[in-house]
């Protein structure tokens, strides 16, 4: 009779064991993350990335005992170059937002530079389109002349020297001094005189000297606003602190303007000597409006010596107030002080 097969119990543990070891291998292959570096690029796209590594230090431990040495040491390594590049994508992801920043600033100080320019412009156009045509300033420089010529038309001859002994009177002279406020000044260059860049209003100051320094302010009458040279008291809604029409005048000078239209209200006009060599500066100077379809009207500011004062907003302002100036819609009104 045939005998039975002796089945051997310490094989079937053997065969459990290892079946139990590859079954572990299996689930570390899944479980371990297998990262190439094409994958690490799409890293740069998550908003954060959160790997508790003490959890990962942890599995690892108890891994240990069965995982074989090499493949354990394999995976601390593969570890350890993960968190390396974690680290290292974070500093990429750092770099490139402080570069993103730095080009996003550039962008807005671009853009500003340019609303500025778009503005200058526009107001250029704005200028041009109420300059007067090439035909029309012949005509007013072909009246100029003949008004010119008529005055010198109308001069009296110069009597003939007489022998016949003249009883000797006092001289009283029949000049009458004109008003300084109807008087208009046909220097060329000056005021008036210059057309098609000349704002709706103008108002300003000059003196002799260069080394003296004079300062124009104005202000809103009733408020504390403001317009003087300072950078951040250079425009207000009223003015326009201005240092460009030099083509006026070859004297030293300050202007302040109303650029566009202009701006009815009632405004004091002070000049402050911040420096001068002799104490004190003889401060002249006009108001000119200026509007289409309309004759220039200007005022010649009386020359006025002023002494080396504070500026007018600090409260002194009694001495510096040179007058006061009221602007419709139309027209201005000039009385000095």
């Amino acid at each position: 009779m045939r005998r039975a097969k002796e089945i051997h119990l310490v094989n079937i543990s053997f065969i459990d064991m290892l079946a139990g070891a590859l079954g572990a291998v299996m689930i570390l292959f899944i479980i371990v993350p297998k990262v190439s570096f094409s994958d690490l690029e799409k890293i740069k796209t998550l908003d954060s990335l959160a790997i508790n590594k003490a959890n990962m230090d942890s599995m690892l431990v108890s891994l240990k005992s069965v995982v074989p040495e090499k493949e354990y040491q394999d995976l601390i390594q593969s570890s350890a170059t993960l968190q390396a590049s974690i680290e290292a994508l974070k500093v990429d992801v750092d770099n490139v937002q402080s570069a993103l920043k730095r080009k996003t600033d550039q962008y807005n100080n671009v853009a500003k530079k340019y609303d500025q320019a778009m503005a200058n412009i526009n107001s250029l156009n704005t200028q041009l389109k109420n300059a007067p045509s090439a035909a029309q300033y012949n005509k007013m420089a072909a009246e100029l002349k003949a008004a010119k010529a008529a005055k010198v038309e109308k001069l009296p001859s110069k009597p003939a020297p007489s022998n016949k002994p003249i009883a000797s009177a006092p001289v009283v002279s029949s000049k009458k001094e004109p008003d300084a406020a109807a008087v208009r000044d046909e220097t060329p260059g000056i005021g008036d005189a210059i057309f098609g860049i000349d704002p709706p209003l103008t108002i300003m100051i000059n003196w002799e000297d260069k080394s003296d320094k004079v300062h124009l302010y104005m202000r809103q009458s009733g408020t504390s606003n403001w317009v003087f040279y300072q950078t951040k008291r250079r425009r207000a809604s009223f003015g326009t602190w201005d240092n460009s029409l030099r083509k006026l005048t070859s004297k030293p000078f300050e202007a302040i303007v109303q650029k566009d239209q202009l701006v009815p209200g009632t405004y004091e006009i002070y000049a402050q000597p911040q420096t001068a060599k002799a104490g004190s500066v003889d401060v002249t100077g006009f108001i000119a409006m200026k509007l289409p379809d309309k004759p220039i009207k200007k005022y010649n500011l009386s020359a006025k010596k002023i002494n080396i004062s504070k500026p007018p907003y600090t409260g002194s302002s009694t001495e510096t107030l040179l007058g006061s100036l009221t602007v419709t819609a139309d027209d201005i009104t000039w009385n000095p002080n």
